[in-house]
């Protein structure tokens, strides 16, 4: 049996050993509680492991060469070398080991399996089971523990050490991630498509995307292959792009939702055609370039036209306002107007570039 003497030491926080003590106050009462170095001098029959997961096993180590029975929370091991060692330990010693995983030990399910074994049901073709819930819910708040309540050493252990913070894993939670893809119309002359990656549990959905397709009265499955009017808004988040700069991370807000490309084309063309649009026709050059020049003009007019796209879409995250101001700035430059419009594959692989990461 276990020595009457119950390990809880310094490492465990006041505020959770108080609760414990509350909830298991008819089994333990009347033992002392013991801590540190004077645990080591206690006579014990068995020692039960309830450490963080990566003490399990060298604790079980020294429990099993000092002889003596062991119970240990799930995982046995984080490291397949001291799992194999373990084992040769409790079979050299005679030790016994149990692994605790989830109620196994408990009375009804041995006598459960004991039923089924005897063929209680008649002959099992199939089992069937499944646990559904979102978030541990074993997990309490320790937001109020401070470094003076804890022993941060000692429950580091064998770990490297690290400053104290009580959040370092905070809760873990299954998380839903939605990926969503905008393919331009081609009246739009975009030649790219946009996509996002969302967790349905964070901000940029929760505050931006969904509230806009709820609006519409439009679930995300229902969304699939229709045709839309969505803006970049932008989320309040920052991030690195591939060369280097700092770029407003964005989401979709969908406007409106259409029942036909047609539809669709037809309110994109009125709505872009609603504000000046510049002049972004070619302008024939004055006088006919040789063969060998032109080519030597359209390679400079090309090099230039990737700076002012990329310099022009900087900032920017609605397509529709980064293609006007790429026309705007092409009809100012012959150079380059006089080989590329706004619609050129050219320059909509540039702005694809510039805007694509946004």
């Amino acid at each position: 049996m276990l020595s009457k003497a119950r390990s809880a030491g310094t490492v465990v926080w006041d505020g959770r050993k108080v609760s414990a003590l509350e909830v298991q106050a008819d089994e333990v009462r009347g033992a002392t509680i013991i801590g540190g170095s004077e645990a080591r001098h206690v006579a014990t029959d068995a020692v039960v492991i309830a450490t963080p997961d990566f003490g399990h096993t060298p604790i079980m180590l020294e429990a099993l060469k000092a002889g003596k029975d062991v119970y240990v929370e799930k995982p046995m091991s984080l490291e397949m070398d001291m799992a194999n060692e373990a084992v040769d330990l409790a079979r050299a010693n005679g030790r016994v080991v149990q692994v605790g995983t989830q109620k196994r030990s408990e009375g009804k399910w041995r006598a459960a399996r004991e039923f089924l074994s005897g063929q209680g049901l008649g002959t099992l073709t199939r089992v069937s089971s499944s646990v559904c819930f979102n978030h541990p819910r074993w997990a309490r708040d320790v937001s109020d523990c401070k470094a003076e309540d804890v022993d941060w050493e000692a429950y580091l252990f064998n770990r490297e050490k690290v400053p104290f913070d009580p959040n370092t894993h905070s809760i873990d939670r299954r998380l839903t991630a939605i990926t969503m893809g905008i393919i331009p119309v081609p009246a739009s002359g975009l030649q790219f498509s946009v996509d996002r990656d969302y967790i349905a549990e964070f901000r940029p959905w929760n505050a931006i995307t969904l509230p806009s397709l709820k609006a519409l009265g439009v679930s995300v499955r229902e969304l699939n292959d229709r045709y839309v009017r969505v803006k970049m808004t932008e989320t309040g988040e920052t991030y690195t792009n591939s060369r280097g700069e700092t770029r407003e991370k964005t989401a979709f807000e969908f406007l409106a939702i259409y029942d036909s490309l047609e539809a669709c084309e037809a309110d994109f063309t009125a709505k872009r055609g609603s504000s000046a649009q510049p002049n972004t026709s070619p302008q024939k050059s004055q006088a006919a370039p040789t063969a060998g020049n032109g080519n030597k003009d359209r390679d400079a007019a090309l090099k230039f036209l990737e700076v002012a796209v990329k310099s022009t879409c900087q900032g920017l995250t609605d397509l529709d306002q980064a293609r006007e101001a790429v026309a705007a700035q092409i009809a100012k430059m012959p150079l380059i107007n006089k080989h590329f419009t706004v619609d050129s594959p050219e320059t909509m692989n540039f702005m694809a570039e510039a805007l694509a990461p946004f």
